[in-house]
């Protein structure tokens, strides 16, 4: 079966956002997330599990190790210990958490409240990280995780500019500045900075979404994860990812949002499911395209997912993917549920990009709508156990790299004597 009508050439481009929806179960016991603040305040002995309840940055470093770090003891009110830079790695041999902690710099301790924010890591021996401007020089640290040190020779300096103040959210570019790696760089609202490490600005642009308090760099798409408390599109949320396009600075329209599982509540917001935008950065785990997110709830939490998408709800056949991860000649397995009644037949379709356009309500159910845009068929599927399966081989063509693969599925039925059909949310991946 195969559409090739003007109908599904349309495109038009969707205001929608797509959603990461897929949550990466990388530790013990197969689960997606991991509570840090009750792990290392067990780990460190601390009086009732409570006296580190403020993290904040969270890296990965390239021996699998977990970098946190944390405002110093809530006990401690005349600031005689520092903020902590954390280490965190489980030992396969005892099958055990382990960790080290690290004073952060002397004047983040006598300048800053909060310490530390976010943290980004250049994928070798490097973490960077940075707090308020005034009280810090306008300096990035850098902390070496081989030798357990900071190293002044590896800083970055944070060039003047009036809607920055804080060194807040962080990611680095390894191919930015020729080659040399560049720094992104944003505070709340501020303007989003790229930085030179000698202080030199290479570019910037308007915020895409306010409240941003971590970021991670995609070096494969080229694009920047920016971990926001509040994004005007999703308002209930408290932990938003927005995707920005480095090449233009604007918002790719994907996003992903914190696992509801994770709460924060307090008298001023109230019950926040997600928890509240702590820190960001991407990695790749043997290949795979992670992003690291720490949300600050009840008790602060790191939590793992990768990008699969869904988007543009239908109100009918729900779509997800499964199945192998988006690499050339992997076999994606989609399924599709919440089939209408009387459903025989599907077809899976691929598309270039996103669309959003209505259909007839005499043929297609009602709130039907063409989601992807040059769409193809690829994959025809019956029914059995009430839900339809695809198995799609992406192709092994390296033009695809960096591109988004876009798919949605279409039922057909039957409703009394005539033919009934029915579109499904939209359904997105990039190709690494």
């Amino acid at each position: 079966m195969h559409f090739s009508t003007p109908l599904f050439a349309l495109f038009l481009a969707s205001p929608l956002c797509a959603q990461l929806g897929k949550f990466q179960p990388n530790f013990p016991g197969n689960t997606h997330k991991l509570d840090v603040q009750a792990l290392l305040n067990s780990l460190a002995g601390t009086s009732a599990n409570q006296d580190f309840n403020l993290f904040i940055g969270v890296a990965q470093d390239r021996f699998g190790h977990y970098w946190l770090t944390s405002q110093r003891s809530q006990y401690d009110h005349v600031k005689a210990t520092p903020h902590r830079l954390w280490e965190l790695w489980y030992d396969s041999n005892t099958s055990s958490w382990k960790y080290n902690w690290y004073a952060q710099p002397a004047a983040v301790n006598a300048s800053s409240y909060f310490g530390l924010r976010d943290l980004a890591y250049d994928g070798g021996n490097f973490l960077f990280a940075g707090a308020e401007l005034s009280g810090t020089s306008n300096t990035v640290y850098a902390f070496d995780i081989v030798n357990k040190q900071w190293d002044a020779t590896r800083k970055w300096t944070v060039p003047a500019n009036n809607t920055v103040s804080t060194a807040r959210a962080l990611a680095y570019d390894p191919n930015g500045d020729g080659g040399n790696g560049s720094l992104w760089l944003a505070d709340f609202s501020s303007d989003i900075l790229e930085i030179r490490r000698n202080g030199t600005l290479i570019r910037s642009f308007p915020t895409i979404v306010g409240n941003l308090m971590a970021a991670g760099y995609d070096p494969v798409r080229k694009t920047v994860w920016w971990f926001t408390q509040f994004d005007p599109k999703i308002p209930a949320q408290g932990a938003v990812g927005v995707e920005m396009d480095t090449a233009t600075g604007k918002d790719t329209g994907n996003r992903f949002l914190g696992d509801p599982s994770i709460i924060y509540q307090d008298a001023t917001n109230g019950t926040v499911l997600g928890g509240l935008a702590g820190g960001c950065e991407f990695v790749r785990k043997n290949g795979k395209p992670t992003l690291i997110l720490l949300s600050q709830a009840t008790s602060d939490t790191i939590e793992e997912i990768h990008g699969r998408f869904r988007y543009g709800s239908t109100g009918g056949p729900v779509l997800s993917m499964g199945g192998n991860y988006p690499f050339h000649g992997s076999v994606w397995n989609m399924e599709c549920t919440n089939l209408p009644a009387n459903t025989f037949a599907g077809t899976l379709f691929l598309g270039t990009g996103r669309a959003n356009i209505s259909l007839p309500g005499f043929l297609f159910t009602p709130g039907s709508r063409i989601l992807i845009a040059n769409a193809k068929s690829v994959r025809n599927a019956t029914p059995s156990g009430g839900k339809l399966s695809f198995a799609y081989s992406i192709p092994n063509d390296p033009a695809l790299i960096q591109k988004g693969h876009y798919f949605q599925a279409m039922t057909f039925g039957v409703q009394g004597f005539f033919l009934r059909l029915s579109m499904s949310n939209g359904g997105q991946t990039v190709v690494y």
